[in-house]
């Protein structure tokens, strides 16, 4: 049995998190919900379509590049034992469109310059069940 996906299915998924995306934020947790999301963020920056490249996937599939962005802290501290996360939110339509792990859970303190590292998302190729 073969199994393909035209790019165009792949890519709707992604063109929806491209084209509505307006912050990528970290949390000082994994959030349950776009309101929890919310409540937990330590650091946010505005983020348009021009931040997310949707490419081919190494080994198939298609991902979205998230740029490197800049920004300071907002919260008063974060003393690295937070399992930190970072999302993309769509914050008209109160929705998370993407979370990840953010792995080196650092100390975050207020007023403190923050430089995210580019991260990748995004599905794999399909495969024979």
């Amino acid at each position: 049995m073969t199994v393909l996906f035209d790019n165009d299915v792949y890519d709707k998924g992604l063109e929806h998190a491209k084209n509505n995306a307006e912050r990528l934020v970290i949390m000082s947790d994994a959030p349950a919900n776009y309101a929890d999301a919310v409540s937990k963020i330590a650091f946010a920056v505005s983020v348009t379509g021009a931040d997310l490249i949707i490419a081919d996937k190494a080994g198939g599939g298609r991902e979205i590049t998230v740029a490197s962005k800049s920004g300071t802290i907002a919260v008063s501290t974060l003393n690295g034992t937070n399992d930190l996360h970072a999302a993309l939110l769509d914050d008209t339509n109160s929705t998370i469109l993407a979370l990840t792990d953010e792995t080196s859970d650092m100390s975050l303190n207020a007023g403190q310059s923050l430089t995210t590292p580019s991260f990748k998302f995004g599905f794999n190729a399909a495969t024979q069940a």
